[in-house]
């Protein structure tokens, strides 16, 4: 019996609970969100694969846009078709526009009160935290980096390196 052979049939259901799911669960960016899907539909439940998943994997790399979504979409539409791979996509982007959209919707509301605006203040920190963790990745140690140069294309962050 091949990896093939062995994938099993999903029921419309288990695929619309388990993207619903993973779009409200899957933080962390597309690495997360990959992981996430790889742990459930390879390693768990065997929908597919693990030599597929790779290859899919791979050609949403090279595509243009969102790889954790162009994923899921494949990942639907190979295992209930068409209607298989627009479900999934649209239950998976649907939790962040309910969340975004709330979010808007109380600020275009409620905005102006002083309670609302002490709440959404909060976010700012965690912003500043997550974009500084993230500009720090710009800077390589130089264990993992030893033949590479030092010259950069944008300015250098303000380091001790």
């Amino acid at each position: 019996m091949t990896a093939f052979e062995s994938e099993r049939q999903v029921s419309m259901r288990e695929l619309f609970w388990y993207f619903l799911k993973l779009g409200w669960l899957a933080f962390g960016g597309p690495v997360g969100q990959i992981g996430l899907m790889h742990l459930q539909v390879v390693e768990r439940e065997k929908w597919i694969a693990e030599e597929e998943f790779v290859r899919a994997l791979n050609f949403v790399h090279i595509l243009p846009g969102p790889e954790a979504l162009q994923l899921v979409i494949y990942i639907g539409w190979k295992k209930r078709g068409c209607l298989g791979g627009v479900l999934a996509g649209l239950l998976f982007i649907l939790p962040g526009f309910i969340t975004l959209t709330a979010l808007a919707w109380i600020y275009v509301n409620f905005g102006k009160r002083p309670e609302v605006l002490s709440v959404l203040w909060d976010f700012a920190p965690l912003g500043w935290r997550f974009c500084s963790r993230r500009w720090s990745g710009f800077r390589e140690p130089r264990s993992r980096a030893p033949f590479r140069s030092r010259w950069r294309p944008w300015p250098s962050w303000p380091s001790s390196a």
